[in-house]
């Protein structure tokens, strides 16, 4: 299991700076800060993290025994995460950003986080919003799933709750830190696109690497 760590660690970090849900969060975010105030906007902020956390530890749980069943599943992960990844970097090269999540998508994840003003609101949206931006989220999901195949379910949960906590981790950061730090919420809008392009072009080329890298090594 410690052996996989540096992986599990590694594809962990790559997914914590995906511009989807950093995107997505710091929208929502901004909203309830001035929709709601910052007492609601820390609640809510929190509500959404737990059910991003939750819905992909449930994910992953699901899908890392399944992934184990056959052999040819490893080359379908490596066309996926391939995949995602050029969208991305050829999105981020554009300027759009972000992998290939259709635009109907994105339009009602941005109506959906318009009307978020509560905490069972921002749960749900949490919920919904993390199996809406799979396609753009998955590559390094999968790829970690992909080294938990053969490992004893305890050890595939005590290496998920890592995972995911890593994960979650940019989203408490930049919570905590609007609320402490007011004028930060200034600069979020300001640098707001320039970092989702920025952490776009560095995720779609840490996939291509991480998909290439399972398919000739492993």
């Amino acid at each position: 299991v410690y052996r996989l760590l540096p992986i599990i660690i590694s594809c962990a970090l790559v997914d914590s700076i995906n511009p989807c849900t950093f995107a997505v969060f710091t929208a929502l975010l901004l909203i309830v800060l001035n929709v709601a105030g910052e007492r609601r906007a820390i609640i809510s902020g929190f509500a959404f993290i737990f059910a991003v956390f939750l819905v992909y530890l449930l994910i992953g749980l699901n899908l890392v025994k399944a992934i184990g069943i056959y052999y040819e599943v490893k080359y379908i992960i490596c066309f996926t995460v391939l995949i995602i990844g050029i969208f991305t970097l050829i999105n981020s090269i554009k300027g759009s950003g972000g992998g290939p999540m259709p635009k109907f998508v994105k339009t009602e994840v941005a109506k959906m986080i318009e009307k978020v003003a509560s905490v069972p609101l921002a749960f749900s949206s949490g919920v919904i919003i993390s199996i809406s931006l799979l396609p753009c989220t998955a590559g390094p999901y999968l790829i970690a799933l992909f080294y938990m195949k053969e490992i004893p379910l305890f050890y595939s949960i005590f290496l998920l709750i890592i995972y995911n906590t890593i994960f979650i981790l940019p989203l408490i950061i930049i919570l905590i830190s609007v609320v402490i730090f007011k004028k930060f919420t200034i600069k979020l809008k300001e640098y707001r696109g320039k970092a989702f392009k920025i952490f776009s072009f560095l995720e779609g080329f840490l996939l291509i690497i991480l998909a290439l890298y399972i398919l000739f090594t492993s």
